[in-house]
């Protein structure tokens, strides 16, 4: 909630520090519709995990994982 707040009112500082909680605490760091995305930082390289919920046909969720600089 404090991450959105800080993304919506465009308080870079804080967002960037409330991101790296959240990081820290393998909580999301986006949810969006049907999907969340949980961060992870791998010394250099941060790792994105996308999540997306059980479709309609209620077949396991899907994952598609980013990786970033």
């Amino acid at each position: 909630m404090r991450y959105q707040n800080a993304v919506d009112n465009n308080l870079t500082e804080k967002a960037t520090y409330y991101e790296s909680r959240l990081i820290e605490m393998n909580e999301p760091t986006y949810k969006v519709g049907g999907m969340e995305v949980h961060t992870k930082k791998l010394g250099k390289i941060t790792q994105h995990n996308i999540v997306f919920e059980k479709g309609s046909d209620n077949i396991g969720s899907d994952t598609l994982r980013i990786y970033s600089m």
